[in-house]
Protein backbone atom coordinates (compact mmCIF):
# COMPACT_ATOMS: atom_id res chain seq x y z
CA UNK A 1 0.00 0.00 0.00
CA UNK A 2 1.43 3.52 -1.14
CA UNK A 3 0.50 7.03 0.87
CA UNK A 4 -2.47 8.77 -0.35
CA UNK A 5 -1.35 10.82 -3.01
CA UNK A 6 -2.83 13.40 -0.96
CA UNK A 7 0.23 13.10 1.40
CA UNK A 8 3.13 12.77 -0.91
CA UNK A 9 4.94 14.63 -3.97
CA UNK A 10 3.03 14.34 -7.41
CA UNK A 11 6.45 14.60 -8.92
CA UNK A 12 10.47 13.90 -8.14
CA UNK A 13 11.61 17.84 -8.03
CA UNK A 14 15.01 19.05 -8.61
CA UNK A 15 16.21 20.52 -5.56
CA UNK A 16 19.26 23.26 -5.14
CA UNK A 17 21.17 24.59 -1.72
CA UNK A 18 20.57 27.55 -1.07
CA UNK A 19 22.51 27.87 2.60
CA UNK A 20 23.80 25.51 4.78
CA UNK A 21 21.97 26.50 8.50
CA UNK A 22 23.67 23.90 10.46
CA UNK A 23 26.44 26.61 11.92
CA UNK A 24 23.81 28.95 13.88
CA UNK A 25 21.44 25.96 14.16
CA UNK A 26 18.85 28.10 11.78
CA UNK A 27 19.09 31.48 14.13
CA UNK A 28 19.92 33.42 10.82
CA UNK A 29 16.95 31.82 8.64
CA UNK A 30 14.65 32.24 11.93
CA UNK A 31 15.54 36.62 11.50
CA UNK A 32 14.81 36.30 7.69
CA UNK A 33 11.19 34.43 7.98
CA UNK A 34 10.67 36.62 11.07
CA UNK A 35 6.69 37.40 11.28
CA UNK A 36 5.45 34.67 8.64
CA UNK A 37 5.56 31.68 10.76
CA UNK A 38 5.18 28.21 9.85
CA UNK A 39 1.02 27.05 9.55
CA UNK A 40 2.61 24.04 11.31
CA UNK A 41 4.96 22.05 12.85
CA UNK A 42 5.46 18.31 12.48
CA UNK A 43 7.24 15.87 14.46
CA UNK A 44 8.01 12.06 14.57
CA UNK A 45 9.22 10.23 16.53
CA UNK A 46 9.93 6.06 16.54
CA UNK A 47 10.40 3.61 19.66
CA UNK A 48 11.14 -0.37 19.21
CA UNK A 49 9.36 -2.32 21.63
CA UNK A 50 9.63 -5.30 19.77
CA UNK A 51 11.87 -7.51 21.52
CA UNK A 52 14.47 -7.42 18.86
CA UNK A 53 16.16 -5.03 16.56
CA UNK A 54 14.43 -3.81 14.06
CA UNK A 55 15.52 -1.23 11.11
CA UNK A 56 13.72 1.33 8.80
CA UNK A 57 14.19 3.24 5.51
CA UNK A 58 12.36 6.12 4.25
CA UNK A 59 10.97 7.53 0.48
CA UNK A 60 14.81 8.54 0.43
CA UNK A 61 16.28 5.78 1.14
CA UNK A 62 18.13 7.17 4.53
CA UNK A 63 18.29 3.37 6.92
CA UNK A 64 18.15 3.50 11.21
CA UNK A 65 18.72 0.96 13.33
CA UNK A 66 16.52 0.71 16.56
CA UNK A 67 17.31 -1.24 19.33
CA UNK A 68 14.61 -2.72 21.87
CA UNK A 69 13.71 -0.40 24.98
CA UNK A 70 12.01 -3.78 26.46
CA UNK A 71 9.40 -1.66 28.65
CA UNK A 72 6.48 -3.24 30.11
CA UNK A 73 2.90 -1.36 30.29
CA UNK A 74 3.44 -0.79 26.57
CA UNK A 75 2.15 -2.64 23.39
CA UNK A 76 4.84 -5.15 21.89
CA UNK A 77 5.70 -2.99 18.69
CA UNK A 78 7.16 -0.32 17.10
CA UNK A 79 5.72 2.55 18.16
CA UNK A 80 5.34 5.96 16.40
CA UNK A 81 4.64 8.95 17.53
CA UNK A 82 3.14 11.70 15.68
CA UNK A 83 2.71 15.75 17.31
CA UNK A 84 1.50 18.79 15.32
CA UNK A 85 2.48 21.88 16.56
CA UNK A 86 0.00 25.08 15.41
CA UNK A 87 0.19 29.09 16.85
CA UNK A 88 -2.64 30.38 17.50
CA UNK A 89 -1.76 32.96 14.81
CA UNK A 90 -1.86 30.31 12.22
CA UNK A 91 -5.01 28.19 13.08
CA UNK A 92 -6.86 29.84 10.09
CA UNK A 93 -4.26 28.30 7.47
CA UNK A 94 -3.93 25.38 9.73
CA UNK A 95 -7.73 25.09 9.14
CA UNK A 96 -7.38 25.31 5.31
CA UNK A 97 -4.76 22.24 5.61
CA UNK A 98 -7.01 20.50 7.50
CA UNK A 99 -10.32 20.98 5.22
CA UNK A 100 -7.94 19.88 1.94
CA UNK A 101 -7.15 16.29 3.66
CA UNK A 102 -9.50 13.88 1.92
CA UNK A 103 -12.50 12.38 3.82
CA UNK A 104 -11.93 8.80 2.27
CA UNK A 105 -7.82 8.90 3.02
CA UNK A 106 -6.75 5.87 4.33
CA UNK A 107 -4.05 7.82 6.89
CA UNK A 108 -5.22 7.00 10.09
CA UNK A 109 -3.12 9.57 11.67
CA UNK A 110 -4.75 12.01 8.97
CA UNK A 111 -8.28 10.60 10.14
CA UNK A 112 -7.60 11.28 13.76
CA UNK A 113 -5.74 14.63 12.79
CA UNK A 114 -9.12 16.00 11.27
CA UNK A 115 -11.39 15.03 14.34
CA UNK A 116 -9.53 16.28 16.97
CA UNK A 117 -8.66 19.72 15.47
CA UNK A 118 -12.66 19.80 14.45
CA UNK A 119 -13.06 19.39 17.49
CA UNK A 120 -10.79 21.46 19.21
CA UNK A 121 -11.67 24.69 16.42
CA UNK A 122 -15.72 23.89 17.54
CA UNK A 123 -14.77 25.21 21.25
CA UNK A 124 -12.80 28.50 19.43
CA UNK A 125 -15.42 29.64 17.33
CA UNK A 126 -16.79 32.08 19.97
CA UNK A 127 -13.37 33.46 20.81
CA UNK A 128 -11.90 36.44 18.99
CA UNK A 129 -8.42 35.48 16.80
CA UNK A 130 -6.87 37.31 19.66
CA UNK A 131 -7.71 35.24 22.66
CA UNK A 132 -7.45 31.67 20.41
CA UNK A 133 -5.58 29.08 21.68
CA UNK A 134 -2.57 27.43 20.31
CA UNK A 135 -3.16 23.65 19.29
CA UNK A 136 -1.10 20.53 19.86
CA UNK A 137 -1.95 17.32 18.71
CA UNK A 138 -0.16 14.44 19.64
CA UNK A 139 -1.00 10.70 18.49
CA UNK A 140 0.77 7.11 18.99
CA UNK A 141 0.29 4.40 16.90
CA UNK A 142 2.31 0.95 16.59
CA UNK A 143 2.72 -1.92 14.18
CA UNK A 144 2.08 -4.73 16.72
CA UNK A 145 5.28 -7.38 17.20
CA UNK A 146 2.60 -10.00 15.50
CA UNK A 147 2.84 -8.39 11.93
CA UNK A 148 6.34 -9.17 11.55
CA UNK A 149 5.53 -13.01 12.97
CA UNK A 150 6.07 -14.99 9.30
CA UNK A 151 7.74 -11.87 7.31
CA UNK A 152 10.95 -9.83 7.77
CA UNK A 153 9.79 -6.77 5.92
CA UNK A 154 6.35 -5.09 6.33
CA UNK A 155 5.26 -1.36 5.20
CA UNK A 156 3.64 1.54 6.78
CA UNK A 157 1.64 3.81 5.00
CA UNK A 158 1.16 6.21 7.50
CA UNK A 159 5.11 7.67 7.52
CA UNK A 160 6.33 6.11 4.31
CA UNK A 161 8.39 3.85 5.84
CA UNK A 162 10.04 0.37 5.72
CA UNK A 163 10.47 -2.07 8.64
CA UNK A 164 12.50 -5.09 8.64
CA UNK A 165 14.17 -7.07 10.88
CA UNK A 166 16.87 -8.26 8.51
CA UNK A 167 20.52 -6.58 9.10
CA UNK A 168 20.29 -3.08 8.04
CA UNK A 169 22.43 -3.16 4.48
CA UNK A 170 20.10 -6.39 3.45
CA UNK A 171 16.97 -4.67 3.42
CA UNK A 172 14.85 -4.25 0.34
CA UNK A 173 14.00 -0.75 -0.67
CA UNK A 174 11.20 0.98 0.21
CA UNK A 175 8.56 1.07 -1.80
CA UNK A 176 7.59 4.42 -3.06
CA UNK A 177 11.78 4.62 -3.49
CA UNK A 178 11.19 1.71 -5.73
CA UNK A 179 8.77 3.25 -7.51
CA UNK A 180 9.95 6.67 -8.53
CA UNK A 181 13.49 5.08 -10.10
CA UNK A 182 11.08 2.41 -11.32
CA UNK A 183 13.51 -0.34 -9.08
CA UNK A 184 10.50 -2.68 -9.18
CA UNK A 185 6.97 -2.83 -9.30
CA UNK A 186 5.05 -3.14 -5.68
CA UNK A 187 2.62 -5.51 -7.70
CA UNK A 188 3.01 -8.26 -10.23
CA UNK A 189 0.04 -8.41 -12.35
CA UNK A 190 0.91 -11.03 -14.82
CA UNK A 191 -0.33 -13.69 -11.85
CA UNK A 192 -2.78 -16.84 -11.91
CA UNK A 193 -4.81 -14.19 -9.33
CA UNK A 194 -5.85 -12.02 -12.53
CA UNK A 195 -6.49 -14.62 -15.10
CA UNK A 196 -9.67 -15.22 -16.90
CA UNK A 197 -9.55 -19.40 -17.24
CA UNK A 198 -6.15 -19.86 -17.76
CA UNK A 199 -7.18 -17.31 -21.50
CA UNK A 200 -5.05 -13.86 -20.62
CA UNK A 201 -4.25 -12.19 -17.61
CA UNK A 202 -4.17 -8.01 -17.05
CA UNK A 203 -1.24 -5.43 -16.10
CA UNK A 204 -2.94 -2.35 -15.83
CA UNK A 205 -0.44 0.89 -14.84
CA UNK A 206 -0.43 4.52 -14.82
CA UNK A 207 2.61 5.76 -16.27
CA UNK A 208 4.11 9.34 -16.73
CA UNK A 209 7.09 10.50 -18.61
CA UNK A 210 9.02 12.71 -15.79
CA UNK A 211 7.20 11.66 -12.22
CA UNK A 212 5.77 9.12 -10.05
CA UNK A 213 1.99 9.38 -11.21
CA UNK A 214 -0.92 8.78 -8.98
CA UNK A 215 -2.67 5.57 -9.00
CA UNK A 216 -6.40 4.86 -10.27
CA UNK A 217 -9.07 2.48 -8.62
CA UNK A 218 -11.17 0.17 -11.30
CA UNK A 219 -13.14 -2.94 -11.31
CA UNK A 220 -11.86 -5.68 -12.75
CA UNK A 221 -15.28 -8.12 -12.67
CA UNK A 222 -17.16 -6.92 -9.22
CA UNK A 223 -13.16 -7.18 -7.66
CA UNK A 224 -11.76 -3.25 -6.41
CA UNK A 225 -8.31 -2.63 -7.80
CA UNK A 226 -5.65 -0.55 -7.99
CA UNK A 227 -3.64 0.74 -10.74
CA UNK A 228 0.44 0.33 -10.63
CA UNK A 229 1.84 3.97 -10.61
CA UNK A 230 5.14 3.76 -12.76
CA UNK A 231 7.55 6.71 -14.08
CA UNK A 232 8.52 5.52 -17.84
CA UNK A 233 9.78 8.46 -19.78
CA UNK A 234 9.06 8.92 -23.92
CA UNK A 235 5.54 8.09 -22.63
CA UNK A 236 2.38 10.25 -22.37
CA UNK A 237 0.92 10.65 -19.32
CA UNK A 238 -2.44 7.70 -19.35
CA UNK A 239 -3.37 4.43 -18.46
CA UNK A 240 -1.97 1.64 -20.11
CA UNK A 241 -3.68 -1.93 -20.14
CA UNK A 242 -1.48 -5.09 -20.63
CA UNK A 243 -3.29 -8.15 -21.78
CA UNK A 244 -1.43 -11.30 -21.39
CA UNK A 245 -2.90 -13.77 -23.59
CA UNK A 246 -2.65 -17.62 -22.70
CA UNK A 247 -3.02 -21.14 -24.51
CA UNK A 248 -4.29 -24.39 -23.27
CA UNK A 249 -0.97 -25.19 -21.85
CA UNK A 250 -0.88 -21.84 -19.70
CA UNK A 251 2.01 -20.60 -22.02
CA UNK A 252 1.75 -16.88 -23.41
CA UNK A 253 2.00 -16.50 -26.45
CA UNK A 254 0.60 -12.83 -27.16
CA UNK A 255 0.57 -9.28 -25.53
CA UNK A 256 -1.56 -6.52 -26.70
CA UNK A 257 -1.08 -3.11 -24.71
CA UNK A 258 -3.77 -0.38 -24.85
CA UNK A 259 -3.21 3.08 -23.72
CA UNK A 260 -6.16 5.29 -22.18
CA UNK A 261 -5.42 9.51 -21.92
CA UNK A 262 -5.40 10.54 -18.63
CA UNK A 263 -8.63 13.03 -19.65
CA UNK A 264 -10.32 9.62 -20.39
CA UNK A 265 -10.04 8.07 -17.48
CA UNK A 266 -13.13 8.30 -15.78
CA UNK A 267 -15.49 7.33 -19.19
CA UNK A 268 -13.43 4.13 -19.09
CA UNK A 269 -13.69 2.99 -15.60
CA UNK A 270 -10.94 4.66 -13.72
CA UNK A 271 -11.58 6.55 -10.57
CA UNK A 272 -9.38 8.88 -8.66
CA UNK A 273 -10.50 7.50 -5.16
CA UNK A 274 -12.20 3.84 -4.31
CA UNK A 275 -15.20 6.15 -2.90
CA UNK A 276 -15.11 7.78 -6.57
CA UNK A 277 -15.66 4.11 -7.94
CA UNK A 278 -18.17 2.57 -5.96
CA UNK A 279 -20.22 5.33 -6.39
CA UNK A 280 -19.96 6.12 -10.22
CA UNK A 281 -18.21 3.08 -11.52
CA UNK A 282 -20.48 -0.01 -10.66
CA UNK A 283 -23.21 0.20 -13.79
CA UNK A 284 -25.85 -1.49 -11.26
CA UNK A 285 -25.23 1.31 -8.66
CA UNK A 286 -24.68 4.05 -11.50
CA UNK A 287 -28.21 2.82 -12.77
CA UNK A 288 -30.33 2.93 -9.29
CA UNK A 289 -28.75 6.09 -8.18
CA UNK A 290 -29.93 7.17 -11.84
CA UNK A 291 -33.51 5.62 -10.87
CA UNK A 292 -32.95 7.48 -7.45
CA UNK A 293 -32.18 11.14 -9.01
CA UNK A 294 -35.23 10.45 -11.62
CA UNK A 295 -37.58 10.43 -8.98
CA UNK A 296 -35.40 13.23 -6.80
CA UNK A 297 -36.03 15.60 -9.98
CA UNK A 298 -39.82 14.64 -10.93
CA UNK A 299 -40.60 15.49 -7.46
CA UNK A 300 -38.44 18.56 -7.97
CA UNK A 301 -40.54 19.35 -10.89
CA UNK A 302 -43.46 19.08 -8.60
CA UNK A 303 -42.14 20.92 -5.95
CA UNK A 304 -41.48 23.62 -8.61
CA UNK A 305 -44.91 23.91 -9.64
CA UNK A 306 -46.28 24.20 -6.45
CA UNK A 307 -43.81 26.56 -5.56
CA UNK A 308 -44.23 28.75 -8.93
CA UNK A 309 -47.82 28.78 -7.79
CA UNK A 310 -47.51 29.65 -4.27
CA UNK A 311 -45.20 32.42 -5.89
CA UNK A 312 -48.55 33.86 -7.66
CA UNK A 313 -50.10 34.06 -4.77
CA UNK A 314 -47.02 35.35 -2.88
CA UNK A 315 -46.69 38.00 -5.85
CA UNK A 316 -51.08 38.98 -5.07
CA UNK A 317 -49.81 39.57 -1.67
CA UNK A 318 -47.29 41.64 -2.43
CA UNK A 319 -49.05 43.61 -4.43
CA UNK A 320 -51.72 44.02 -1.57
CA UNK A 321 -48.71 44.70 0.93
CA UNK A 322 -47.89 47.69 -1.04
CA UNK A 323 -51.05 48.79 -1.29
CA UNK A 324 -51.60 48.84 2.34
CA UNK A 325 -47.97 49.85 2.90
CA UNK A 326 -49.26 53.21 0.45
CA UNK A 327 -52.11 54.40 2.35
CA UNK A 328 -50.45 53.74 5.64
CA UNK A 329 -47.87 55.78 4.25
CA UNK A 330 -50.16 58.10 3.32
CA UNK A 331 -51.90 58.31 6.39
CA UNK A 332 -48.66 58.96 8.37
CA UNK A 333 -47.66 61.62 6.03
CA UNK A 334 -50.78 63.52 7.40
CA UNK A 335 -49.99 62.63 10.55
CA UNK A 336 -47.16 64.18 10.74
CA UNK A 337 -48.33 67.22 8.53
CA UNK A 338 -50.85 68.09 11.67
CA UNK A 339 -48.00 67.19 14.23
CA UNK A 340 -45.79 69.70 12.28
CA UNK A 341 -49.02 72.63 12.44
CA UNK A 342 -49.15 71.88 16.01
CA UNK A 343 -45.89 71.86 16.92
CA UNK A 344 -46.08 75.50 15.23
CA UNK A 345 -48.59 76.36 17.08
CA UNK A 346 -46.73 75.19 20.29
CA UNK A 347 -43.37 77.65 19.48
CA UNK A 348 -46.48 80.49 18.53
CA UNK A 349 -47.89 80.04 22.54
CA UNK A 350 -44.59 79.15 23.77
CA UNK A 351 -43.31 82.92 22.03
CA UNK A 352 -45.87 84.75 23.51
CA UNK A 353 -45.83 83.37 26.77
CA UNK A 354 -42.05 84.54 26.80
CA UNK A 355 -42.63 88.02 25.64
CA UNK A 356 -45.10 87.96 28.94
CA UNK A 357 -42.57 86.43 31.28
CA UNK A 358 -39.85 89.23 29.67
CA UNK A 359 -42.62 92.15 30.69
CA UNK A 360 -43.57 90.95 33.76
CA UNK A 361 -39.55 90.41 34.95
CA UNK A 362 -38.98 93.99 33.54
CA UNK A 363 -41.91 95.85 35.28
CA UNK A 364 -40.73 93.65 38.35
CA UNK A 365 -37.44 95.04 38.03
CA UNK A 366 -38.08 98.59 37.42
CA UNK A 367 -40.22 98.87 40.89
CA UNK A 368 -37.27 97.12 42.82
CA UNK A 369 -35.07 99.68 41.14
CA UNK A 370 -37.17 102.13 42.84
CA UNK A 371 -37.11 100.64 45.63
CA UNK A 372 -33.61 100.07 45.72
CA UNK A 373 -33.38 104.31 45.17
CA UNK A 374 -35.68 105.31 48.21
CA UNK A 375 -33.91 103.04 50.49
CA UNK A 376 -30.45 103.77 49.42
CA UNK A 377 -31.74 107.89 49.92
CA UNK A 378 -32.55 106.71 53.20
CA UNK A 379 -29.98 104.48 54.33
CA UNK A 380 -27.96 107.41 53.59
CA UNK A 381 -29.70 110.32 55.35
CA UNK A 382 -29.43 108.18 58.28
CA UNK A 383 -26.01 107.75 57.79
CA UNK A 384 -25.57 111.25 57.59
CA UNK A 385 -27.20 111.66 61.06
CA UNK A 386 -25.42 109.64 62.36
CA UNK A 387 -22.45 110.64 61.25
CA UNK A 388 -22.86 114.24 62.71
CA UNK A 389 -24.40 112.80 65.90
CA UNK A 390 -20.88 110.33 66.19
CA UNK A 391 -18.89 113.47 66.06
CA UNK A 392 -20.34 116.05 68.30
CA UNK A 393 -20.18 113.32 70.59
CA UNK A 394 -16.23 113.25 69.83
CA UNK A 395 -16.03 116.72 70.14
CA UNK A 396 -17.77 116.72 73.63
CA UNK A 397 -15.81 114.11 74.56
CA UNK A 398 -12.54 116.03 73.67
CA UNK A 399 -13.98 119.47 75.27
CA UNK A 400 -14.27 117.39 78.96
CA UNK A 401 -11.06 115.60 78.16
CA UNK A 402 -9.27 118.73 77.74
CA UNK A 403 -11.34 120.44 80.33
CA UNK A 404 -10.18 117.50 82.83
CA UNK A 405 -6.24 117.53 81.44
CA UNK A 406 -6.59 121.54 82.36
CA UNK A 407 -7.94 120.89 85.84
CA UNK A 408 -5.49 118.03 86.54
CA UNK A 409 -2.61 120.49 85.41
CA UNK A 410 -3.23 122.95 87.55
CA UNK A 411 -3.68 120.71 90.52
CA UNK A 412 -0.57 119.44 89.87
CA UNK A 413 1.18 122.96 89.63
CA UNK A 414 -0.46 123.72 92.84
CA UNK A 415 0.90 120.66 94.52
CA UNK A 416 4.78 121.15 92.83
CA UNK A 417 4.56 124.88 94.47
CA UNK A 418 3.34 123.37 97.51
CA UNK A 419 6.03 120.75 98.11
CA UNK A 420 8.84 122.93 96.24
CA UNK A 421 8.35 125.62 99.71
CA UNK A 422 8.18 123.17 101.98
CA UNK A 423 11.45 121.25 100.68
CA UNK A 424 12.92 125.03 100.94
CA UNK A 425 11.81 125.20 104.46
CA UNK A 426 12.94 122.26 105.43
CA UNK A 427 16.77 123.18 103.99
CA UNK A 428 16.53 126.62 105.38
CA UNK A 429 15.93 124.87 108.94
CA UNK A 430 18.74 122.19 108.43
CA UNK A 431 20.69 124.95 107.41
CA UNK A 432 20.45 127.12 110.54
CA UNK A 433 20.72 123.96 112.89
CA UNK A 434 23.98 123.13 110.85
CA UNK A 435 25.44 126.96 111.58
CA UNK A 436 24.01 126.52 115.01
CA UNK A 437 26.30 123.16 115.58
CA UNK A 438 29.55 124.26 114.06
CA UNK A 439 29.14 127.64 116.52
CA UNK A 440 28.38 125.39 119.97
CA UNK A 441 31.63 123.23 118.60
CA UNK A 442 33.62 126.33 118.49
CA UNK A 443 32.45 127.56 121.94
CA UNK A 444 33.11 124.14 123.13
CA UNK A 445 36.48 123.99 121.55
CA UNK A 446 37.25 127.27 122.94
CA UNK A 447 35.88 126.18 126.84
CA UNK A 448 38.20 123.03 126.60
CA UNK A 449 41.42 125.37 125.38
CA UNK A 450 40.17 127.24 128.79
CA UNK A 451 40.63 124.67 131.04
Amino acid sequence: MVMPSFYREQKTAKVSLWKNISNDHGRGLNLIVQGQPPIFKEEVQYFNNMGFPVSTMNSTGVRVEYNSIDIDGIPKGFMIVFKYKVSSSALERFRSFIFNIPKDTDNIVLQELVKDFNLFYAKQRNRTLQYMESYNFDFVMYVDAEEMSGVDTVYIPECNMTLTSVPLFQMSSNPTLAMRYNLKPLRVYASDEYRDGFKYAKTIQVVAPDHVPDNYFYFLGKQVCMTEAVMMKGTEEGIRIITHQFDDQNKRFNVVTEFIPIAKAVENGFFRTKGDLLINGDPEEVARRKLVEDRIELERVRFSTEHKKAAAEDVKLDIRRVELKTEVVKASTENKRQVFENAKIDDRFEILHLESTLNREKIVGDIARERLGAFTEMVSAKMKIETAGFLNTLEHDRLVFKHQMEKETSLLSIETAREKADIESKAATRKNLDETLKLGSVVGGLINRIF
